[in-house]
């Protein structure tokens, strides 16, 4: 279960989420998978994507936006193992092993979702 911290607008953070999730169900799934494949990884998209609602309800812009760049951030670690998604004491590992790989799945998990949207 993710845990959020309370905020100043949470009430309106989470009627964001809400309305995210009514609007854009197939969006929202890799980011529910990424919670199923890594825990924590699901437990920081979560905490990002709450920031930047928050962050866009504080300077008057589109929450709905902001919510869905965070839900959507690191999608491509659901093509990660997660062994190596816990981190290894070898910094290039790292990069070599999650990284450029993450990034580049990040990419096309999101093509092929502008696909079905569009």
């Amino acid at each position: 279960m993710i845990v959020l911290e309370r905020n100043r607008n949470q009430t309106a953070v989470f009627d964001v989420l809400d309305a995210i999730v009514a609007r854009y169900p197939t969006l929202i799934r890799p980011a529910r998978d990424l919670y199923t494949h890594h825990p924590p990884s699901g437990e920081h998209v979560a905490g990002v994507t709450v920031e930047l609602i928050d962050t866009a309800i504080e300077v008057g812009q589109d929450p709905r936006l902001a919510g869905l760049i965070g839900l959507l951030h690191d999608v491509g670690k659901n093509d990660v193992p997660a062994w190596a998604l816990d981190g290894t004491s070898f910094p290039f590992l790292t990069r070599i092993l999650v990284r450029r790989p993450h990034i580049k799945a990040t990419r096309k998990r999101l093509d092929a979702l502008q696909q079905q949207v569009l």
